[in-house]
């Protein structure tokens, strides 16, 4: 087992939520809401809050398969809770 899938199913013993996650509710719990905009130029960005631990994930509209918005929105919530003090910027060729 890789460190990432070791990583991943420790948060979700520690949050006890199941293998397939509902990212909606998850993003809930962590004081995250999911936001779909237009953009050409990203498929998802994390926007924290200066103030609390909480933010907003930006997610591109146009993304047409659920895998995909899926992915993103679970590698937003990864930068969240891995990068708590950091922005993290992610250039096209990352996600």
């Amino acid at each position: 087992m890789t460190e990432e899938a070791m990583m991943a199913a420790a948060l979700r013993a520690e949050l006890q939520i199941a293998p397939k996650v509902d990212l909606d509710q998850l993003a809930g719990q962590l004081s995250l809401t999911i936001v779909e905009v237009e953009s050409k130029s990203f498929e998802g960005a994390l926007l924290r809050s200066s103030r609390a631990f909480s933010g907003r994930i930006l997610v591109r509209k146009g993304i047409r398969e659920l895998g995909r918005r899926r992915f993103t929105i679970a590698h937003e919530i990864g930068h969240y809770i891995l990068h708590r003090n950091q922005q993290i910027p992610c250039s096209p060729a990352v996600i």
